[in-house]
């Protein structure tokens, strides 16, 4: 019976078919991030294009640019070649998502057995949490990536193989470029205090190359200069990066609006990040992983991963914006009560392995029902949940698109932005448009020229000639064409 089922086709490449699901769900929820929902920006992602921006200063880029410095070159980068759209903001996000998500499959595939790492993966690219930080132009991705990057080449460190110096670079590159994001101090810290406490680890540091370890340490210490410079010229920015506001928080409206992201399943959400950031499903599972790593105290993952969250809830509580710090340990959870679960099914049927498959199904039915529901969750919560779809601007979509079809000559159309709160934001977007030009303030026209305003303009010389309108909105106008007048 067992040789029967061995030599199944779908048996004998169950791995790679998975990885290949795993590739393609991925492949449907960055198209969908980048490209269907949530389909604008927000005012968080206007501000971080205001502030890569500032990058380009003549004199010396201000201190607070610092800030996920990394993210913001490549940013910079997209809206410098294609221009400000909301594709061209979000792509640097999308770029890094997907790399987050290829380390994430191999530290996976490392640290647990491959039908775990297969569902885990397919699992943790189905989530909102990750779909909505992969297309988000204001760089929390990068607190996925780093940490994930650290962890894979740690362990990769530890497998000992020919390439073991090339790891301990990449690690200490890694390393160094992390402290530019929010609390990737913290998760250091975190990880180094276990490769302290745990004996295995203490091994694995013991047995290293020292000659590479140093070289990677030096340049680890060169590429955090800038960040000496930003600690000298502007103590807020590594506030900022410890994860502490600027401007005071209320504790109790904190703790609920934590605990709101994580347990909210009856109550409609107002603002950016869709709630509970994980499914009731994938929480099932994580709790399952809970109790496991408690049982095995020892291990390596029951160490990190209690370190992880122990040591950042405080920070969430006083900073509730920042929960995408613990989506790796999440992850790491998710996993290990789907590896408890198939272990504990094997277990029941050890050596019958028709009832083994037969026991598969039912998991297969969930895995199935939680990545598609995963998906669906976000695509139309960000698309028809009026509190966060409404969050999102579609205002560059309808600026560009007229511009581009109605008057495609620079010279003859004018943006003139009368919200003093993005008006910076809107003279990077002219500056980087071949299609209009910023204006302070309204001017003559000749007959060929217009203004596109996001307000009414009381003129004499200037008369309406169309609306441009939001669908999205219930107040639809949303910018005014003027022309010349023709009295």
């Amino acid at each position: 019976m067992k040789k029967r089922i061995t030599k199944l086709f779908i048996y004998k490449w169950r791995f790679i078919i998975g990885y290949i699901l795993a590739f393609a769900v991925l492949g449907i929820t960055l198209a969908i991030a980048g490209l269907i929902a949530p389909g604008g920006v927000t005012l968080s992602e206007q501000q971080e294009i205001v502030d890569t921006y500032r990058l380009l200063d003549d004199n010396f880029p201000p201190a607070e640019t610092v800030i996920n410095a990394p993210f913001r070159a490549l940013q910079l980068a997209s809206i410098t070649t294609l221009g400000i759209t909301t594709l061209s903001i979000k792509l640097s996000a999308l770029i890094i998502g997907f790399i987050s998500a290829l380390m994430l499959f191999r530290l996976l595939k490392i640290w647990f057995k491959p039908n775990v790492a297969v569902l885990a993966s397919v699992l943790t690219v189905a989530t909102s949490q990750f779909i909505l930080i992969s297309q988000s132009g204001t760089g929390q991705i990068m607190m996925v990536f780093w940490p994930v990057a650290i962890l894979l080449f740690a362990t990769l460190i530890s497998k000992k193989t020919n390439l073991q110096p090339l790891w301990q670079i990449l690690l200490a590159f890694s390393l160094a470029l992390s402290i530019y994001t929010p609390l990737s101090i913290y998760i250091i810290l975190i990880l180094g205090g276990v490769l302290l406490l745990h004996p295995k680890l203490r091994f694995t540091f013991k047995s290293i190359n020292k000659k590479a370890a140093l070289g990677a340490g030096v340049f680890g210490v060169l590429a955090l200069s800038p960040l000496f410079y930003a600690a000298f010229n502007s103590p807020s920015a590594i506030l900022k990066l410890l994860g502490i506001p600027t401007n005071g928080f209320n504790l109790l409206d904190n703790i609920k609006n934590l605990s709101g992201q994580f347990f909210n399943f009856f109550q409609p959400v107002n603002g950016e990040i869709l709630a509970p950031v994980f499914g009731l499903g994938t929480l099932a599972l994580m709790l399952i992983g809970v109790v496991n790593l408690i049982k095995n105290y020892h291990s390596i993952k029951s160490y990190i991963v209690g370190a992880w969250i122990i040591l950042l809830i405080p920070i969430l509580i006083i900073n509730p914006s920042l929960t995408v710090a613990i989506f790796i340990p999440s992850v790491i959870l998710m996993a290990t009560g789907l590896q408890t679960l198939i272990k504990l099914w094997y277990g029941i049927f050890p050596q019958n392995p028709y009832a083994r498959l037969t026991g598969l199904l039912p998991l297969a039915i969930l895995i199935s029902g939680l990545t598609f529901t995963g998906i669906e969750r976000f695509t139309n919560g960000y698309r028809y949940q009026s509190g966060v779809y409404s969050v999102f601007s579609k205002d560059i979509s309808i600026i560009n698109s007229f511009a581009k079809t109605k008057n495609p000559a620079k010279s003859d159309t004018f943006l003139y932005i009368q919200d003093k709160n993005q008006q910076d934001f809107y003279k990077i977007v002219a500056k980087e448009s071949k299609n209009f030009t910023y204006i302070d303030q309204p001017q003559e026209l000749i007959d060929s020229q217009i203004v596109i305003s996001d307000q009414q303009i009381a003129s004499k010389d200037l008369e309406l000639s169309s609306i441009l309108t939001n669908p999205a909105k219930q107040n639809a106008d949303r910018f005014y064409i003027y022309k010349k007048s023709s009295n």
